[in-house]
């Protein structure tokens, strides 16, 4: 259900056409990650920062798990878990999101984002795993401290403000090179080391 749906044409031309809006939040998110400041052009891009949101939440109980089986089935228990809709308490994006205008409206939106919720876990679980140890990879685990624009969202904040930094704002900041991406992971795995020490 979520096929051809693409943020910005330069981004979409990136992937094949047949990407959907979770593979392409899982593709991008170790560099959509960095972001500070974060443009809305539509509704895709609302979209796109619940996923990076919910893949943070996901890395935090993944890094734990000692098996990709036993992801599965955390990723199984978080994405139906009793979560907050647009215009409840808790919510994190309440501040770009409407709120359901009736109960049919409400049961729509849950139906949708704990199928988004369910599909993204299950499909990130592909990602994080080292199909060579079975392990959650060092190369994902490292992101898990990192904070998607700054701050967490509450009611009243407006992450829609865009920054004037390059790569704040619009997602096509996304397609930084590789070598900075790499820059910045190194930098994340050498403090965790000297952590350990």
């Amino acid at each position: 259900p979520f096929l051809g749906i693409c943020l910005h044409p330069p981004l979409g031309s990136c992937l094949a056409k047949d990407t959907d809006i979770v593979d392409e939040a899982i593709y991008y998110f170790k560099a959509n990650v960095f972001f500070k400041n974060y443009e809305i052009k539509n509704e895709a891009d609302r979209t796109l920062i619940y996923i990076t949101l919910y893949i943070s939440e996901c890395l935090k109980k993944l890094q734990k798990c000692n098996s990709k089986s036993q992801g599965e089935k955390e990723m199984y228990t978080l994405g139906i878990t009793n979560f907050p809709i647009p215009g409840e308490p808790g919510f994190p994006l309440n501040a770009i999101y409407a709120k359901p205008a009736n109960k049919q409206e409400d049961e729509v939106m849950r139906a949708y984002l704990q199928q988004l919720r369910q599909e993204t876990g299950l499909s990130l679980c592909e990602k994080v795993f080292d199909p060579q140890n079975g392990k959650p990879s060092k190369w994902w685990t490292c992101f898990v401290k990192r904070q998607f624009m700054t701050s967490p969202f509450g009611p009243g904040r407006d992450p829609g403000v865009p920054g004037s930094s390059p790569t704040s704002g619009s997602l096509h900041g996304a397609c930084l090179s590789l070598s900075v991406l790499n820059k910045q992971t190194s930098k994340i795995l050498k403090k965790k080391k000297k952590t350990k020490k």
